[in-house]
């Protein structure tokens, strides 16, 4: 293809693109002449670190264009494509994100993202959105960002059991209160530090015998090298602003409550968790709820809830640092009133 640009049009709508001498870039979604969207820094997606900016190829298709390029993951081969075609029924543009790893690998994140132009006023209302999720808002320089935004996966049933013991427990006299926290969520550099960790540990294991090592454990090998370094260090400032927040609610708070896990079932062999017809990955919906407390040292509790199916969902108490005492008194006392329990094994014998 000999163009130094491409155009898929859309009534007064626009996806530009254009080449350079390293490939194709993607320019801006336009209505009219005004730039309303674009891939986000000029980036076609993220491959969980790798975030490739330039297509080798592009194809002109039915309706609109697709781009093609290739991309390292650690030592791993990952081909990609990226097409966009104009729809009829919204008026815009359908962007259909693929690749395909040469072997497996491990990620968090793959998908393309977009952002809007940074040059407004400073008053206008900006929602962000990663995949289908909303995550923030902003009207202005104020941040509104609904609560329930904030909030881990979790699936219908589970955030029904939750909420049904936290009325329990209000039952009990006790003082029950929200609280939103967003110290504790989890950042691109938190939740990725671990890998840095691990792979100080089994670099040079790796490097020599990469042979003694399981695919499922290579592939996670592979995605730690991806990883900057830098991580280790950064994410000691996350796990010092979590910890601090954490101590000042426990300055008015004796505990605090989450769900365990977003879901309460796991298929062996299969990577993803079905929360109520999504597919999501499984160590997102596992570990929300629990990972950040790991991180600040804080000691919790994981009770089981009677009645909420088989397997049960579960109650998360988290105490103060050093507060293990007070917080499996806690336990013991919703033990006690019925309101956790541990069902005996069916093949239990007395």
């Amino acid at each position: 293809m000999n163009e130094s640009r491409i155009e898929v049009k859309n009534g007064n709508k626009r996806a530009v693109f254009v080449r350079s001498d390293q490939g194709w870039t993607p320019d801006w979604f336009y209505q009219d002449d005004r730039p309303m969207l674009r891939f986000k820094d000029h980036e076609w997606l993220s491959i969980g670190h790798e975030h490739p900016a330039i297509a080798q190829e592009a194809e002109k298709i039915r309706g609109g264009v697709v781009f093609r390029g290739c991309s390292k993951y650690g030592n791993v081969d990952v081909p990609w494509s990226i097409a966009i075609r104009r729809d009829k029924l919204s008026g815009g543009f359908v962007v259909e994100c693929t690749f395909v790893p040469a072997e497996t690998i491990e990620l968090l994140e793959a998908y393309s993202t977009f952002e809007t132009p940074y040059e407004y006023d400073g008053s206008e209302t900006v929602t962000t959105v990663i995949g289908q999720n909303p995550v923030q808002k902003w009207q202005g320089p104020e941040r509104v960002t609904p609560k329930q935004w904030n909030h881990a996966v979790i699936d219908r049933a589970t955030a029904a059991a939750f909420e049904a013991v936290l009325e329990q427990i209000a039952g009990l006299d006790a003082t029950v209160e929200r609280v939103d926290v967003p110290s504790l969520e989890i950042t691109d550099v938190a939740a990725n530090a671990v890998s840095v960790e691990i792979l100080a540990q089994q670099g040079e294991r790796w490097t020599e015998h990469p042979e003694r090592y399981g695919s499922d454990v290579a592939a996670r090998l592979r995605a730690a090298e991806t990883i900057p370094g830098s991580y280790a260090t950064k994410v000691l400032a996350w796990d010092a602003e979590a910890r601090n927040a954490l101590d000042r609610l426990f300055t008015e708070f004796d505990v605090l409550a989450t769900p365990t896990v977003g879901a309460t079932r796991k298929v062996i062999g299969v990577p993803d968790i079905d929360i109520d017809g999504v597919a999501v990955f499984h160590r997102t919906v596992l570990s929300s709820y629990a990972w950040p407390v790991n991180r600040t040292g804080n000691p919790a509790l994981a009770l089981p809830i009677p009645g909420s199916g088989e397997p049960p969902a579960s109650l998360q108490l988290i105490g103060a640092r050093f507060g293990e005492a007070q917080l499996l008194e806690v336990g013991l006392a919703l033990e006690e009133a019925g309101l956790v329990a541990t069902a005996k094994p069916w093949s239990w014998f007395g």
